[in-house]
């Protein structure tokens, strides 16, 4: 498995970005309670991936496959 080290920043931001147009494209009918909550669920496995300093492939992997099931959409 190779390991790559990753901003948490970095990913934290792509993945914000990344939610924000997916909900302005797919989900504009969600109300704001909704987003939030789906938002802080993304942003707790952020920060315990960046709480680990070092990503592997893996993590992102479990990452995306969290974000497929609270939006629905795939990275």
């Amino acid at each position: 498995m190779e390991t790559r080290k990753v901003s948490g920043e970095n990913l934290a931001y792509f993945f914000n970005v990344f939610v924000i147009r997916t909900l302005v494209l797919k989900y504009r009918d969600l109300d704001i309670v909704e987003v939030e909550t789906r938002l802080k669920a993304i942003q707790g496995k952020i920060n315990t991936l960046n709480a680990q300093k070092c990503f592997k492939l893996r993590y992102i992997k479990k990452l995306s496959k969290t974000m497929s099931k609270l939006f629905g959409v795939y990275l």
